[in-house]
C-alpha cells in the first residue's frame, strides 16, 4: 500500500487539494495552517459554530402524519420518530446527534452519516461519519451514479449513495457545499496571525521590538554579557515593570510600531465580525458587544433575526434530507419530519403569554392547546376552541337592527 493510500484508506495523488488541505491546511496570505481542526482554536469561530450548532440541536424534531394539508398530527409510533427524536445511534442522543450534523454542515460543507437497516428495509440507525474531506461523493465516469468513500475511521471503505444520510451546505454543487474553512483561509488566517503576535507581545510584557546601540565594536563575550546582565532581565512578561541600565555609550531605539500604533486591538474586533459574517451570526450573541447590531435593538429583535436568517436555513436542510433520504417514497405525502423553529422566534415570557392568550381568544387555539405550549396537564372541557360571543359579523348585526 502507498503512502497516500495509508493516509486516507483510498488512492489519492498530489493533485487533490481539497484533500491535503484538510490535512495541512489552506494557503492563506498569513501562511498560517488553517485546516479543520486549526480554525477552531479562533474563539470567534469556535462561538459561532458552537452557537449555531447547539441551538439547533435543541430543537424539538419528530415525524408527523398528514390529516389534510394543514393538520398535522404527532406519528410517534413511526419508526423514524425515536431515530430523529431520541437516538439515531447507540452512542449518541438527538441533541448530539443534530449538533455535530450541523457543526460539519457550518464549517466543512457537509455531513455524511451511515444508515443502518432493519431486516424488514427499515433505517434503525444513523452511525458518524468523518466530515469532509475524508468522506466524500465519488461519480462513476460516464454516469450518474455516485458513491462515498469513508477514508478514515472504523467505518472506512466505499458506499452506495442509498447507504448514506448526507446532508449539504449552501453551493450549487450537488456533491458538497462550500466549504467556509477553505473560501475564508485569508480571513481565518489574518486571526491566527494576530492572535500569535499578540500572545507574544503579552509573552514579552507588552513591549514592542528593540535593539541597543553602541559606537564600540564588542567581542563575542561582550555580546553575551549584554544578553544576560542586561536584556534577559528585563524581557517577558514575568519581567515587566523591570528597569534596563544602560552604561558606556549604549541607546536603545524602537524597532517596531507598538500595538497602539498599528490599531491590533481594532483590528482583531474587525476580525470577530468578519468571522460572524462568515457564519451569519450577530457578533453581541457570541459575546463581542463592539459597535451597534444592525437588526434592531433588543435581544429580542436579535432573536428573530438569527431564527429567520441563520437557524431557518439549516433546519430547512436537515429536513428536506430527512424526508428525501430516510423516508420510502410512498409514505413522503403521508408523513412528515418537523423541525419546529417557532419557540425561537416567540421572545420573552410576556411576548409568548400575549401570543397564547391572543390564539385562545381568537379560537386558533383550545385552552389545553395553549397549556400543552406549556407542558401543563389538561383541564376539563378544554378540548373545544371558544372565541368570544360579540365578535360576529357586521353585516348581520346591522340587518337585526
Amino acid at each position: 500500500m502507498g503512502i497516500f493510500s495509508f493516509l486516507s484508506g483510498t488512492r489519492r495523488t498530489l493533485l487533490d487539494g481539497a484533500f491535503w488541505s484538510g490535512w495541512f491546511g489552506s494557503t492563506n496570505h498569513s501562511d498560517e495552517p488553517v485546516n479543520e481542526q486549526t480554525v477552531n482554536s479562533i474563539d470567534a469561530v469556535y462561538a459561532c459554530n458552537r452557537l449555531i450548532s447547539e441551538t439547533i440541536g435543541c430543537l424539538p424534531f419528530g415525524m408527523f402524519e398528514v390529516e389534510s394539508p394543514r393538520v398535522l398530527t404527532p406519528a410517534d409510533g413511526h419508526p423514524l420518530h425515536s431515530l430523529i427524536s431520541l437516538s439515531p445511534n447507540a452512542d449518541q442522543t438527538a441533541l448530539e446527534f443534530w449538533e455535530g450534523v450541523v457543526s460539519h454542515v457550518a464549517l466543512r460543507g457537509g455531513a455524511f452519516r451511515l444508515k443502518r437497516y432493519s431486516l424488514s428495509g427499515e433505517v434503525v440507525s444513523l452511525e458518524h461519519l468523518p466530515p469532509p474531506p475524508y468522506t466524500y461523493w465519488k461519480r462513476d465516469p460516464g454516469t450518474r451514479v455516485r458513491r462515498c468513500v469513508v477514508s478514515g475511521g472504523p467505518h472506512q471503505g466505499e458506499y452506495a449513495e442509498d447507504d448514506i444520510f448526507y446532508v449539504r451546505g449552501f453551493g450549487d454543487d450537488p456533491d458538497e457545499g462550500i466549504s467556509v474553512v477553505r473560501y475564508a483561509a485569508n480571513d481565518f488566517g489574518r486571526q491566527m496571525s494576530m492572535g500569535r503576535h499578540s500572545a507574544k507581545m503579552m509573552a514579552n510584557g507588552a513591549r514592542p521590538n528593540m535593539i541597543l546601540t553602541t559606537q564600540e565594536l564588542m567581542t563575542p563575550e561582550q555580546r553575551k554579557q549584554i544578553k544576560e546582565n542586561i536584556v534577559s532581565p528585563v524581557v517577558g512578561s514575568k519581567n515587566a515593570g523591570g528597569v534596563m541600565v544602560l552604561e558606556a555609550g549604549f541607546d536603545m531605539k524602537q524597532v517596531t510600531l507598538s500595538p497602539a500604533d498599528v490599531q491590533l486591538i481594532e483590528q482583531m474586533g474587525f476580525g470577530v465580525e468578519t468571522v460572524c459574517r462568515w457564519f451569519r451570526t450577530p457578533p453581541t450573541m457570541i459575546g463581542h458587544s463592539g459597535g451597534q447590531t444592525s437588526w434592531g435593538s433588543g435581544i429580542d429583535a436579535l432573536l428573530i433575526g438569527f431564527s429567520k436568517f441563520t437557524v431557518l436555513p439549516y433546519t430547512k436542510r436537515i429536513v428536506q434530507a430527512v424526508q428525501k433520504q430516510l423516508l420510502r417514497p410512498q409514505a413522503r405525502s403521508r408523513f412528515r419530519p418537523v423541525m419546529a423553529i417557532e419557540g425561537l422566534m416567540e421572545g420573552d415570557s410576556k411576548t409568548r403569554a400575549d401570543i397564547s392568550k391572543s390564539k385562545v381568544l381568537s379560537g386558533v387555539w383550545s385552552v389545553n392547546e395553549a397549556r400543552a405550549e406549556d407542558n401543563l396537564p389538561p383541564v376539563e372541557g378544554g378540548e373545544d376552541p371558544r372565541m368570544q360571543q360579540q365578535m360576529v359579523p357586521l353585516l348581520t348585526t346591522i340587518g337585526e337592527e
